[in-house]
Order: C-alpha cells, then structure tokens, then sequence
C-alpha cells in the first residue's frame, strides 16, 4: 500500500515489527491494529477466521486462500471495512492451534476509485493499474498471476472497468454453449472427459484448485488416469476454459 494512503486510514495503524527471541532476530515486515474497535470485535473477527480455515475445504469454501509463504498452516483473504479493503491473514500450528490473525491495508475502494474504471487509459497504463485494482477485490496477490492477468484484461481494452470485463469473459463462462455442436468439441468429450472433469470438481472441494497447483494437479492426473499431450490438455482446458484453444496452462 502507498504511504500516503496508508496515513490517511485512520481507522487503522500499519507497520513492521522487529523482536529478538532464543537468540534469532525476528521481522514481521506487514501488519497493523484496527483503532476504534472494541476487543468483543477483535476476537469476533479472529474467531470467524479460525473456524472457517478449520479445514482446507472450509477455508476454500470461505474464499481464503492458502498462504504458502508461512512456516505454519496459514490462509489468507481480502476483506472490504467500510471504504478499505484489507488483507487479512490467519496461521495454525499442525494440531490447529491459533499462532496469529493480523489484517494489512490493501488500500481504498470509494467513490472515486469507482469512476476511475471509467477513465479512458492506453494498454501499457492498463497492465500497469489492472494489478493494483486485482489485488483489491481480492482476485489474486502473486505478482506472476497478476501480471498475467493484466496482460489478458488489457488486450483490447479502453477503460479498467472494460479490462476487467475481459478478464471475466476469459474466466466464467457457460458450458452448456460451449459444449456446442463442434465435432472437435464432442471429440473431446466423449475421450474421458468426464473422468477430468470429476478430478478438477474434487480438486476445487479440497481447496487444491488453483494457478500455482495446476502443475502439480496436472502431473497427478498424467498419472494416474494414463494421459499426456492433447489426450491431457484439451479437456483440460475445456473444462477451465470453456475453449479447446487459448493461453498456454503450463505457462
């Protein structure tokens, strides 16, 4: 978050913490404490936290997503107070026991940031706030995601608001249209497709159903349902894509 944004929150004070403890030097380099709440609220939040992130399955169900840069079991999740949206984080020791709940400010969604998507921006300066805006409501907060995602949302696009609705068409589409009369399409279709399907529905329950698995996941179905090459990827991109063409999954 910009600085400047960051003193102009006054419901929340951010910054880093440093500790010695058994002799190593600690730096936590994100995170804060909400000013103006009562304790009933802070445990409250922490609460609701913890239990949705019981269980892999709950914490994908919740919308969190798993937080892979922490030593514990860690999830995280983007949540929008009033006019700020904040990334809030949460970490369990393997028995389940709470290690910490802290929220970092992501940054303001108002009025104004709502008639900035209508400003009309070049390519290069949509690649250059589309991330920003992504990480706000939550979409994803790895740079080689956001990037990608930028990338595909500007292409062709005049506005923010126009780049994000390119974004969704490449991501939500209907599969009753697209599993249409194409022979090519019902190829696909009848060659074990529903068998990928179900790995991909499994995979998504468990909480397992995202960019930075979808290597591992594709080895496991390579694996074991015997499958490379086009036998592979194409009813997996049908299935996540809704096309037999398009941007390369294994980039």
């Amino acid at each position: 978050i910009d600085g400047k944004d960051a003193l102009a929150n006054t419901s929340f004070v951010s910054g880093c913490f440093t500790w010695d403890l058994d002799g190593r030097h600690l730096i936590k380099d994100v995170g804060g404490f909400f000013v103006g709440v009562s304790p009933e609220w802070q445990l409250a939040m922490a609460t609701t936290a913890f239990f949705e992130t019981e269980t892999v399955e709950r914490a994908a169900m919740h919308q969190w997503s798993e937080d892979l840069t922490t030593r514990d079991q860690g999830y995280v999740r983007t949540a929008k107070l009033g006019q700020h949206v904040y990334r809030l984080s949460i970490c369990c020791t393997e028995d389940g026991r709470l290690t910490t709940f802290f929220a970092s400010p992501l940054g303001k969604w108002d009025e104004r940031a709502q008639l900035e998507l209508d400003d009309a921006l070049s390519t290069p300066e949509l690649e250059k706030r589309l991330p920003d805006i992504l990480v706000l409501q939550g979409f994803a907060d790895t740079p080689e995601l956001l990037e990608c995602a930028a990338r595909i949302g500007a292409a062709g696009a005049l506005s923010l608001r126009d780049a994000l609705r390119h974004l969704r068409a490449e991501l939500a589409y209907d599969f009753e249209a697209a599993v249409c009369d194409d022979p090519l399409v019902q190829e696909v279709l009848e060659d074990g497709f529903e068998d990928i399907a179900s790995e991909l529905v499994a995979a998504y329950e468990r909480g397992q159903l995202s960019s930075s698995s979808l290597p591992t996941l594709t080895a496991e179905l390579q694996s074991r349902l015997q499958r490379k090459g086009r036998r592979l990827y194409k009813p997996l991109r049908l299935a996540l894509t809704g096309r037999l063409q398009g941007h390369d999954l294994r980039g």
